[in-house]
């Protein structure tokens, strides 16, 4: 029988073997890539940094979550405070998605006790599939299924209702799958979300990851579809790759 999940996975698929080590592990990657890129403005620039003097040179570390603050709204940049804004798919003033926001938040005070609280509970509160038709956070809150889309646009609605500015960022991630007798490892289309905490950091709310780890390549906003353009047509290169203790 044809594994469909591995077929798909083989098509989409930029290899990047990291020769065992956990992708959670991991604190800096140097990538050199080959061939069509979409060059995205990266807002996360803590853990970005792409150089293009020499071709095209992408340095990932790991992000931290050290001085991280809580949002005033009279001080936001006038380009962040847009995402706090509820919007027809993301709807951050609904009261189905402030109730879930509250309970998703819990008890948690601080900016990364919050962030923790809120990616963890998406993670569990979604359960994962492959196939879904559910388009706005309202209706994740009620039907609780989805891939990282799902998730990914849940966690943005309930971060906003919290106060924090945030959006859905697309790109690949690090994944490895095994099927009947064969594994594919690479980086992968994946969705995930971005918070304003003073600057852009990552979180994955699908692999419930605070923040997420360093494989995650960001290459636009979910709405610019242009980027998957390069998904089966970049080569990635590992550079350099350095592992915590």
């Amino acid at each position: 029988m044809i594994d469909l999940s591995l077929v798909l996975l083989r098509f989409f698929l930029i290899p990047l073997p990291l020769g065992g080590t956990p992708a959670a592990s991991i604190t800096k990657l140097v990538l050199e890539l080959n061939g069509p890129f979409p060059n995205p403005e990266f807002l996360n620039t803590h853990r970005y940094r792409l150089d293009t003097a020499k071709g095209k040179k992408l340095t990932l570390s790991v992000d931290t979550v050290e001085n991280l603050q809580k949002p005033d709204p009279a001080t936001l940049p006038a380009d962040v405070k847009r995402y706090l804004k509820s919007e027809p798919n993301v709807e951050s003033d609904d009261p189905g998605v402030i109730k879930l926001a509250r309970q998703a938040a819990g008890g948690a005070r601080t900016p990364v006790e919050i962030l923790r609280a809120v990616t963890l509970f998406v993670g569990d509160y979604v359960e994962d599939t492959l196939r879904s038709d559910v388009e706005s956070a309202r209706m994740v809150v009620q039907l609780r299924k989805g891939d990282c889309t799902e998730h990914s646009i849940l966690a943005t609605a309930l971060f906003r209702a919290l106060g924090f500015p945030a959006r859905q960022v697309g790109g690949v991630g690090y994944v490895r799958m095994c099927g009947t007798g064969s594994c594919l490892e690479g980086l992968g289309y994946h969705a995930w979300t971005q918070v304003w905490v003073g600057r852009w950091i990552d979180v994955d709310p699908t692999w419930k990851q605070m923040p997420a780890d360093v494989t995650h390549v960001m290459m636009g906003a979910t709405d610019d579809m242009e980027w998957l353009e390069s998904l089966g047509n970049l080569k990635i290169t590992v550079l350099e790759k350095e592992v915590g203790k």
